[in-house]
This record gives structure tokens, sequence and C-alpha cells, in this order.
């Protein structure tokens, strides 16, 4: 929500126009209310050959106060103070103090700065923070001393948290140390390094320290000191190289670039212990081994050339079940993106020992940076892979036993990301499995789903469970306007669904499954031909017949 209010003032105004135009304005009693709150002011500014004068401009909202004096031209000399214990009547949605106090002299393309600030209980969104206190006086000449000081505690930014936000800078603008502090989740941050204002406005030093730590990222440090520079037009990182603490390896970037026009950017990861994830991977799950990468990109005119690429070259995850470990060796995958000609390509393989691979691939001609998913961007893209045996995934599912079959799969896409066109198939074959609390074996299962057009996909399958057969077909379709529409039948006879020594149970199923319009609906019978019950033993409190 905007402000709210109703404000009324008397204005008073002369001027003349001449070679150069003079102006005159007093505000008089200047009075409303603002957000519930009364609101009072009152001010004289003038104008003359390119320079705005304030005499005196105070205003009042609720127990808020602003009060400005000074001038804006090619130079400047405007001093100002901002008493306001109730943000909430100036920022809606905002609540918290703030006091400021400062001056801004000096040339209007690099002004000197000398001001002081406190922030108390500061609230707004999901954003918060206990308390914020600082300086800054920065001069206009390269000599002029330079000293900052900043901190922030009690920083909240959704689930993120920090303790404490600390910068400072101590020296001249030509020649300074400069430190940054975070402490707190998801990573805590030290930094410190030496810079340097230029008379032409460009900055300019060397990140001496880094260091990042946190219980997810891990603890990296700076292998060497980094330059940098930045002005107007352009900016440059010189290698950067962090090495993590526990010898897991480590990398370096660097880029360059023009304001709007080209950049670049190198990447170097020589060696990552896959151990550094470790604390993102599920509970009971150990993944071992090792990643390299490598990147050379550049944009100009928001087309993309370049390479960038990954690799690991020897990896696996181990998950500790009740009876034994299931290893998934995954070694020799790859990602790999190339950009030429103003065409981006990506291709990923997947390989999996034992198991079977998964592969992919998608390319985007034509593709811009600037607008990278325009609907009438081409595309084509294809997914590929078969598992040639499922036995391996036994000991994922408890529930089943004697596991064998394959599954196949190969999707194409092409058009453009507005109306893109999927084909292909997904096959489940020859699957069999035994379900041994239930005494049923399942045998002979198979299921395809296929395109039959651009929108349209056909389901058929079959089963054995026992001595019966079980038939499913149908098909689905996804509507921009409707959602997803489908409809499947699922029949067969005489399905063995239990046989232990407690039930035989028998089941004919006829149903019919539709999806229309959001809503889902399930029609037809099941006749069960035969069941047969016979509990081990009579519970406790159950009453005999007499």
């Amino acid at each position: 929500p905007g402000l709210r209010g109703l404000l009324g003032a008397r204005v008073e105004t002369t001027g003349r126009m001449t070679e150069v135009l003079e102006a005159r304005v007093r505000l008089w009693d200047l009075s409303g209310e603002l957000q519930d709150r009364p609101v009072a002011g009152q001010g004289l500014v003038h104008w003359t050959d390119g320079t705005l004068t304030v005499e005196e401009l105070s205003l009042g909202a609720g127990s808020n106060r602003l009060a400005v004096t000074g001038t804006v031209g090619e130079t400047l000399g405007l001093a100002a103070d901002i008493d306001a214990p109730d943000l909430s009547v100036l920022v809606p949605g905002a609540v918290g103090e703030l006091r400021l106090t400062g001056q801004v002299t000096g040339p209007l393309s690099r002004p000197a700065i000398d001001g002081e600030f406190s922030v108390r209980r500061l609230e707004f969104g999901d954003a918060s923070l206990d308390n914020a206190d600082g300086h800054v006086r920065v001069g206009t000449r390269p000599g002029d001393a330079l000293d900052v000081n900043l901190r922030a505690d009690g920083l909240r930014a959704g689930t993120l948290s920090w303790n404490t936000l600390s910068v400072s800078a101590e020296g001249s603008s030509a020649d300074h140390r400069f430190s940054i502090g975070l402490d707190g989740l998801p990573v805590a941050l030290r930094a410190s390094g030496h810079g340097a204002w230029h008379q032409d406005g460009a900055y300019s030093g060397d990140l001496q320290t880094l260091e990042l730590e946190g219980p997810d990222a891990g603890n990296w440090r700076l292998d060497r000191p980094a330059g940098f520079s930045v002005d107007a037009t352009a900016w440059e990182l010189q290698p950067l190289c962090l090495s993590n603490v526990q010898r897991l390896g480590g990398g370096c970037v660097a880029s360059n670039g023009s304001h709007g026009a080209r950049w670049e950017v190198e990447a170097d990861l020589p060696q990552l212990d896959l151990g550094v994830f470790a604390p993102l991977v599920p509970e009971g799950m150990v993944v071992e081994g090792a990643l390299i990468a490598d990147a050379r990109l550049t944009e100009e005119g928001g087309r993309l050339t370049g390479h960038a690429r990954l690799e690991v070259p020897s990896g696996r995850s181990r998950l500790d079940l009740d009876e034994e470990d299931e290893v998934l060796d995954f070694s020799g995958t790859t990602l790999a993106l190339t950009a030429a000609d103003g065409n981006v390509q990506a291709d990923a393989k997947l390989p999996l020992a034992g198991l079977g691979h998964i592969e992919g691939h998608a390319r985007l001609p034509g593709w811009r940076l600037d607008a990278p998913a325009r609907a009438d961007q081409p595309v084509s893209a294809s997914l590929t892979g078969r598992i040639p045996d499922l036995g391996p995934f036994v000991s994922v599912v408890p529930q089943v036993a004697d596991l064998a079959g394959s599954v196949a799969i190969d999707l194409r896409a092409d058009g453009n990301l507005g109306a893109t066109r999927v084909g292909g198939s997904l096959e489940v074959i020859d699957v069999s499995f035994e379900v041994p609390a239930a005494g049923v074996r399942i045998s002979e299962l198979g299921l395809t789903a296929r395109n039959r057009s651009a929108d349209i996909v056909e389901f058929d399958g079959s089963a054995r469970l026992g001595d019966g057969r079980i038939d499913l077909d149908g098909e689905g379709r996804l509507r921009q306007e409707t959602g997803l529409e489908m409809a499947l039948r699922v029949s067969g006879e005489d399905l063995t669904v239990a046989d232990i020594p407690e039930a035989t149970v028998v089941v004919s199923p006829d149903l019919t499954f539709q999806i229309d319009d959001g809503l889902a609906q399930l029609t037809g019978e099941v006749v069960v031909p035969e069941a047969r019950l016979s509990p081990r033993g009579i519970p406790e409190g159950a009453v005999s017949p007499s």
C-alpha cells in the first residue's frame, strides 16, 4: 500500500527570466495528515544561475522531523538532519527508528561526505535488523582523510540470519585500508584489502585476505592477493583464487568488461573433492570422488561465445542401508556448454556403472543473453537413457524382492519456447518382482507412454498377477487453457492381490479414471470372485459367538 493522507499548504512564488532564470518559492503553513499523523512544515528555496539554495526547509510528520539547508549546483553545500522515531509514517510497511545528520560539500562530480546515522528495530517485509550505527567521512581531494565505520547487529532476511555486519575503511581517499566482516548463517565472511579513489572517479585496489566459512559451504581462504578496478565505463577482476582449508580443492575466477557493452569471465577448478558437498546430501549417504571444471565465456551485444565444462572423472555415492550399502558409481559424468556463431548447445552424460546411462542434449539457435526466455526462441532437445537391469535397485525398495526388468526413455522436443512440441516414448520392459508381505508376484509388466501427436500421449500396458492378467490403456494431454486431461481404463480378471496364510484375495477390476477441467473421477466396478480370511488368532477382548 502507498502513503495515505490529505495535505494542504500556502505557497508564494516570485521570479524573473533574463539571461538566466531566477525563482523564489516560499512554503507557508504546510498542514494535514499522513498515515493518520499530523503534518506540518515550512521552507524557503530559490534558484539562481543554475544553483538551488535552500535557506530553510523543515518538515514534520507525526513525531518525525526533517531539516535541510544549503546549496545544490556545480558545487554542493548541503546539510540535513533527520529524526524519524516512527518510520511507518514515511515508509508504508516499515517499522523502526532512523536518525541521520550529515553534510555533502564540494564538487558535484566528487563530493565530500561527513555524516553519521543510527537505526533501531527496523523491519520491512521479511527483512529486519536489531540496530545499526555508523559514520562516513570522505574528502574530495586524494589526500583528504577517509574514515568509514559501519556496524549492524541482528540482521535477518527470510530464513537467513547474521549476527553482525561490519564495514570499515581508514586512511586517505587515494590510499586506504578496508575490511568487511559478516558473521552468521549460512556463511560467515571476513575480507580486507587496500583501495584508492582516483581523480577521474575510478576506484582500484587489491583484495588481500578473504575467508568464507559455513556449515554447508566449508572453510575457504584466498590463496594470494587479487587486484581489481572499476570506473564509469569498465571493470576488471584479476584472478581470485580460493582454496579449501580441509584440502578438498580450490579454483580461480577472473573477469573484465565494459558496462553494457562486453564482458569476459574465466574460471578454472582443477580439482574439487566431492566431500565438500557432504553437508548437502541426505543423511546416511556418503559422496566420494572429485570433479574438475573450466569456463571461458564472452558476451558482446547480447551474444555469448566460449565454452564451459564440468567433469566427474571419479565419483560414487554410498547409501547406508540396514543389510548392506548401496553404491552408485557415476564416474565419467560430464556437462558441457558451447556457444559460437550465435548458437548455444548443452550436452550432458550420466553413466551409471553396471546400471545404464542417461544422456541429454539441447540446442538454442540465435540465443541472446539479454532475452534468454523469449517466446520465439527456437529450441531442440533430446533425452535418452536405458537401465537394462533393475535388479540392483531392489535394495532401495525394501518392500519388494527378486526385481528384474528394464527401462528405456527416448524423448524429443522442438519448436520454440512459446510452443514446444514434445515427442518420443518411455518404456518399462518385462518387469517382474515379488511383494513378500502380500505373497504376490507381478510378472511380464510392460508399460509404454508414446506421443500420438504434438500434445497427446498414449498409454498402453499390461502385467500378470498370479494366474490373471491386467491391462491398461488410455491417453492424456496438457492443455494451456484447462490443464491436464486424462482418460485411462484398467481391466483384468482373476488377479491375485493377496496370497498369504491369513488371506487369499482375487479380484477382477474394470475401472475408468478420468481428469477433466481440474476434476478427477474414478468409475467402474471391482468383482471379488474369491476371498478367504484366516486370522492367526482371535484378538484379546473379542466376543465369542453364543
